[in-house]
């Protein structure tokens, strides 16, 4: 086996190995996206296999194939991967410029069959494929620059090795015989052929990692589109669902305020209107003083304060109710000395049902944290039920007192009446409509009055008869220590603690 055989089986084995990888681009890289990409560099790839591959056979070759079907193979093969170059980085085509330039090459190299040094044709050929590697490389480096793919660099480098090596060839070519075969067994040769073998097997994966890539970021680009999609839809879902809270706390709001206009228009009609009857027989008396009605002005002017005192209280519960309703900053607490409290709250109280009211101290707290106006509305409205519900003879009493086990203040308010039936009692926990107008607008006044100081209202029946209603306030941890002025204010004998401190539990209020 003689060096020119090895030379054409390497000339051969280099062509099938381009036919193969053409096979394997056009087997792996069939996606829509890069269909006429891959199309084009499968087709260029192919034609370079089939120039090369029967090469190695060319003294049995007819000359026409020869001279004439391989060279236009080799130019198909660089055009076609330009062609793919540009049409992956998206670039225009430019069909017109490329065919123009082949013709222009076809007519070169008839004019080089004309002359019988068989040099020339090899001058031309290889000439004409360095242009064609050189541009080849520039389109795959500028493909790699663009679009950040670094495989693209890959079919630069064998582009240029195999520009290289050809440019190696052409300065060797001149120096060979002018009758030497088509396929002479040199150093130049093995050189070109074996940077072809690089560009066949490096080039070609270069391109599929170049595809590959742009699928992969693209893919990459739809899954970010897709949750940025989903995270605008949740957000939106999430916007809509705020706003539907939004309005139903509006609607609750605005259902709330009409009912409490509902119970004050039913609640002040009624009483105004007995105090309007009153007033009228009391003018009545003191225009005929003479009249069978003297007698009982004293009466009907009691029953008009009374009237008009519950007219106060309904009022006092609507404006209170409204006023919370729409608060907007938060409570402002202040220290409130809590007998002062307490007797401002009995002073709210007609004579009659001052009578018939006990006081139970049983704490030594002096002061306590809350917004004195709506503990005191909340008291009253707890206290007016008693008397308004108990019965005529009803005795009350209000117990104040410390719960050292539960860290709490309870002001209680205890009836001897009949207490509450069981329905309108857990009517009155959930305050929905069972019970009177009147007696749940005041009882939700105190339940909102102790949500705002982090507080409870506790409802409950007495055994064996009678109702209990209770304020619970928690008090801060340092409220549990006695400071050193009560301590000696104690042992020092100080009257009005001592008194306050020793006396019964029980205390009496009176007008």
């Amino acid at each position: 086996m003689t060096a020119d055989y090895f030379a054409q089986l390497a000339t051969a084995t280099v062509g099938l190995l381009h036919g193969l990888m053409a096979c394997a681009a056009w087997l792996l890289l069939r996606a829509p996206r890069h269909a006429d990409a891959v199309r084009l560099w499968a087709l260029g790839t192919l034609a370079a296999g089939l120039a090369l591959a029967p090469a190695g056979f060319t003294h049995f070759l007819p000359d026409a194939v020869r001279d004439g079907l391989m060279p236009l193979l080799l130019l198909a093969a660089g055009t076609l991967r330009l062609l793919a170059l540009r049409r992956h980085s998206g670039q225009p085509l430019r069909v017109g410029a490329v065919l123009a330039m082949a013709v222009l090459v076809a007519i070169g190299w008839c004019l080089c069959l004309l002359s019988p040094d068989l040099r020339v044709r090899a001058s031309y050929g290889n000439a004409v494929l360095v242009v064609g590697t050189a541009l080849v490389g520039w389109h795959a480096w500028e493909a790699g620059r663009n679009h950040t793919a670094p495989k693209a660099r890959w079919v630069a480098g064998t582009e240029w090795a195999l520009t290289a090596a050809l440019v190696l060839r052409a300065a060797a070519i001149p120096l060979t015989a002018p009758d030497a075969g088509p396929l002479p067994a040199s150093w130049h040769w093995l050189l070109a052929m074996g940077a072809a073998t690089l560009s066949a097997l490096v080039g070609n994966l270069g391109f599929l990692g170049m595809v590959l890539d742009d699928q992969h970021r693209a893919a990459l680009q739809a899954r970010q589109a897709q949750l940025d999609e989903t995270a605008s839809r949740e957000a939106a879902e999430q916007t809509a669902h705020e706003l539907q809270t939004l309005l139903a706390q509006r609607d609750a709001l605005a259902g709330e305020r009409e009912s409490l206009l509902q119970m004050l228009a039913h609640e002040i009609r009624q009483p105004l209107h007995s105090a309007g009857l009153a007033m009228q027989a009391a003018v009545q008396v003191l225009v005929d003083p003479g009249s069978s009605r003297s007698a009982g002005v004293d009466t009907q002017l009691l029953g008009i304060q009374t009237v008009l005192g519950d007219v106060r209280s309904v009022l006092d519960n609507t404006l209170a109710a409204a006023t919370l309703l729409a608060r907007e900053t938060p409570l402002v607490r202040q220290d409130v000395a809590l007998d002062f409290l307490v007797e401002l709250t009995l002073g709210d109280l007609g004579g009659q049902q001052l009578t018939r009211l006990t006081v139970d101290w049983r704490t030594e707290l002096a002061q306590l944290e809350v917004e004195p106006g709506l503990v005191r509305l909340a008291l009253r409205n707890l206290l007016h039920n008693a008397f308004a519900h108990g019965g005529p003879g009803v005795e009350v009493q209000l117990r104040i007192e410390e719960e050292p086990a539960t860290n709490t203040l309870r002001l209680t308010v205890a009836d001897d009446g009949p207490g509450m039936a069981p329905q309108r009692l857990r009517d009155a926990h959930t305050g929905s409509g069972g019970l009177p107008s009147r007696r749940r607008l005041g009882l939700a006044v105190v339940r909102q009055v102790m949500d705002l100081h982090g507080g409870q209202l506790l409802l409950s029946n007495a055994l064996p008869r009678g109702f209990v209603a209770q304020l619970v306030f928690a008090l801060p941890a340092d409220e549990w220590e006695m400071d050193d002025a009560l301590a000696e204010a104690l042992v020092g004998g100080d009257p009005a603690v001592s008194d306050r401190h020793e006396r019964s539990a029980e205390y009496v209020a009176h007008p």
